[in-house]
């Protein structure tokens, strides 16, 4: 059995193994801190003499009203729209903190606690802080080495200084402090689980592709009756946490316009509302936001007008701190503050989410089954009532949307076989001189559309097996430091669910917008709009169904200089491949077929007239065209 750490609250430094071998006994500190309207008192210190003796009960801490969100949460009361915040509803029982246990310590032991794991350092002082009640090892009989306890321990005691000072300072924010907690101890677990496998290195020969048996080429096809009720069983989430960083845009994604007017979310709500217009069935509908996103998207929400039978809710992932890749320090200073410091942690974050703000409960007591997990910059991935039925007929678990393998897909994820289990692999840290063995494999594309039980991640969730997702650490930029970014993806939970497959998908439900490339893709003339459904779908007039490979050069990457750009998005029906470089621009009713380059020089440009077609044509050097 483990401590609680509602129990003791303890810190020691990183020399307790140096002070052994000198034989020295440091004494532990004591780090303890009176909530606002609490009184000081004592905390029990733990020695080696309390031996496996229980210490005594200490009182938890005092609960904050979470009436209202955090910060940089906004809570909407409009008709029809909800707003949750991380730390969730106060209605809600799902939300309360679980009852804290008193458990036995025994002693030559950190405890970075969990159900069934204990992690020995061979210290005479047992070292327990608050965030490390919900950390366990990633698989069982993993050996943790002693620099990894050195540097989880130091996180920790940084986290706890840092809750020490919101509490100092922001105690009149309700509920910011159960909201630090959860996110925190979410964060610890990721790092742990990064510095527990940060050595592996993946055995590229044993990446196999996906076994027939587990894959779905197709469904039965359901009558309307049937989508009907698999309708009123089902949940539709779109993620919506990020920014395009890809094409330097300061406003959300979701509200990056695509074609007369259209954006990302007026789409996504469209095509809730002819659901509910189509099968006379109320829809649910919910955005998972990030800290980045939520309080626009809830500005722009609050003004839609949408069928009325179309409930929208709204709420918030977590955020993960910067790290410094060198010295792994906590960027922020403070939980309150400088957003640029922190982050939103990627696709699985949403599964933990669900439990931690009380949706996941609410939407089973309201009789739903199944949810529909999105991107919502994924035109494509639109509400597929025969899926829903399919899991609820053959008691499925979990369905992982994929797509055939394009040329131009090459830096998305995919997702295999490895050693015996599936696994996400992003295209981006396959190895140069693995890459083409790896993709001549023709792994399946992962689209990000997922189809979850909700009864099944219940079971799941209360089995903390959350805790073993996969964490992909990514090197990012801040202010010239490198830093690192863990992120957890929604795919990799395959795995835990009992009964889970992957469902082979067309291409029309995989439309997504993360670069310049795509969003030249969905902004032509090879995508039809239907404005009533809020769908897109390949141009009928297109003769082949293959897409054309895009390549723009660096001089498009940008939102706005790709918009200065062209002053029409070119005609594409008959194009194989496009590639731009330089300073090239483009006038009105330009036609492109065929294999087209276009390269301008250096400091030297090149203007495509309005009217041009250009068909298997190598345009080089400078050429500027004036109106007269």
């Amino acid at each position: 059995e483990l401590l609680s750490l509602d129990d003791v609250r303890l810190v020691a430094s990183d020399e307790i193994e140096e002070d052994q071998g000198k034989g020295k006994e440091r004494e532990p500190q004591k780090l303890s801190k009176s909530l606002p309207g609490e009184s000081v008192s004592e905390s029990h210190i733990l020695s080696p003499k309390l031996g496996g003796q229980k210490p005594k009960r200490l009182p938890s801490p005092r609960s904050l009203s979470n009436k209202n969100a955090h910060a940089g949460s906004l809570i909407l009361r409009s008709p029809g729209i909800r707003s949750y915040s991380r730390v969730g509803r106060p209605v809600s029982p799902a939300c309360s903190p679980n009852p804290s246990r008193t458990q036995s310590l025994d002693e030559d032991s950190i405890i970075l606690p969990s159900e069934n794991h204990r992690l020995p350092l061979h210290s005479q002082s047992p070292v327990v802080t608050r965030f490390a009640d919900s950390i366990s090892v990633p698989h069982i009989g993993f050996s943790v080495d002693l620099q990894t306890k050195r540097r989880m321990r130091k996180l920790l005691c940084s986290l706890e200084e840092m809750e020490d000072r919101l509490v100092h300072d922001y105690d009149q924010l309700p509920g910011l402090r159960e909201m630090f907690e959860k996110e925190l101890q979410e964060f610890a677990q990721a790092y742990f689980n990064y510095l527990c496998t940060a050595n592996d290195k993946i055995m590229w020969n044993s990446i196999k592709p996906i076994p027939q048996d587990l894959l779905l080429s197709s469904l039965p096809s359901s009558s309307f009756d049937e989508e009907k009720f698999a309708l009123s069983k089902s949940v539709i989430l779109r993620l919506n946490g990020g920014k395009h960083s890809s094409l330097s845009t300061v406003a959300p994604e979701c509200t990056l316009e695509i074609r007369k007017g259209l954006t990302f979310l007026d789409m996504a709500v469209k095509q809730a509302s002819y659901l509910a217009q189509k099968y006379d069935e109320p829809v649910d509908l919910a955005f998972l936001n990030s800290f980045l996103t939520h309080e626009e998207t809830l500005k722009i929400l609050k003004d839609y007008d949408y069928h009325e039978n179309v409930d929208i809710n709204v709420f918030t992932q977590s955020r993960f701190p910067l790290l410094t890749k060198d010295t792994h320090q906590l960027m922020p200073e403070n939980f309150v503050g400088s957003p640029d410091k922190w982050y939103p942690p990627g696709t699985g974050d949403v599964l933990a989410t669900l439990l931690s703000c009380g949706m996941l409960r609410e939407w089973i007591k309201q009789g739903k089954d199944i949810i529909f997990i999105s991107n919502v910059d994924n035109l494509g991935a639109t509400y597929n009532p025969t899926v829903a039925k399919y899991m609820l007929d053959h008691n499925i678990d979990y369905i992982s949307e994929v797509t055939p393998y394009t040329p131009g897909d090459s830096h998305r994820s995919f997702i295999t076989q490895y050693m015996g289990t599936p696994k996400v692999v992003p295209g981006r840290q396959v190895p140069s001189d693995k890459r083409e063995a790896f993709l001549k494999q023709n792994h399946p594309v992962y689209t990000g559309n997922c189809w979850i039980n909700l009864h099944a991640l219940l079971k799941v969730m209360e089995g903390g097996n959350l805790k073993n997702l996969d964490v992909y650490a990514k090197t990012a930029s801040y202010q010239g430091k490198k830093c690192i970014q863990f992120e957890r993806k929604l795919a990799s939970a395959i795995p835990l669910f009992a009964k889970s497959a992957v469902l082979v998908s067309p291409r029309s439900r995989f439309v997504p917008v993360r670069s310049a490339n795509d969003l030249f893709l969905a902004q032509s003339n090879l995508y039809t709009v239907n404005e009533q459904e809020g769908t897109v779908e390949l141009n009928s007039q297109r003769p082949y169904d293959s897409l054309p490979l895009i390549r723009l050069g660096e001089n498009f990457q940008k939102h706005a200089d790709y918009k200065a750009r062209f002053e029409g998005i070119p005609s594409i029906l008959e194009l194989d491949r496009l590639t731009l470089g330089g300073d090239v621009r483009f006038g009105s009713n330009v036609t492109l077929g065929g294999s087209v380059i276009v390269l301008a020089k250096d400091g030297g440009s090149i203007t495509i007239p309005s009217g041009t077609v250009l068909e298997n044509k190598i345009v080089n050097g400078c050429l500027n065209v004036l109106q007269h």
